[in-house]
């Protein structure tokens, strides 16, 4: 799977799992916004990562079906799930500790592309 969100982003969602996707158990116990604005239980090192109250109501709009009749987050966790190996918009030496627990979470390679900067026409914007 090719993401975009770096691996600190990711990781910090948490571990999906077979049961989260048939509706049962839930690995994570973060089931209210509150619970989103301290670090995640699973980070093994220290972090002051966790989101503003107002970010966690927002990031709850995944959950949410959307016109489609299925929800972001649905999508995000299939991807994850039917996926092989990780490539995602990092590098070891910017995130080094995210993309080690990234690939420990999802029991996956991951793969840091590098940074993508952007392209020249956007520079020249």
């Amino acid at each position: 799977m090719f993401t975009t969100f770096n691996a600190l982003a990711v990781s910090y969602v948490g571990l999906p799992s077979s049961d989260e996707m048939d509706g049962g158990g839930d690995v994570d116990s973060r089931t209210e916004p509150e619970h989103f604005t301290v670090p995640p239980k699973w980070v093994p090192f220290h972090t002051e990562v966790a989101l503003r109250l107002y970010e966690a109501k927002k990031l709850f709009n995944m959950l949410e079906e959307n016109v489609s009749g299925v929800s972001d987050w649905f999508r995000f966790k299939s991807a994850v799930m039917n996926s092989d190996v990780f490539a995602l918009r990092s590098s070891f030496e910017v995130e080094g500790e995210w993309l080690n627990l990234l690939g420990v979470l999802h029991r996956r390679p991951v793969f840091p592309m590098g940074l993508l900067p952007p392209t020249e026409k956007q520079v020249l914007m």
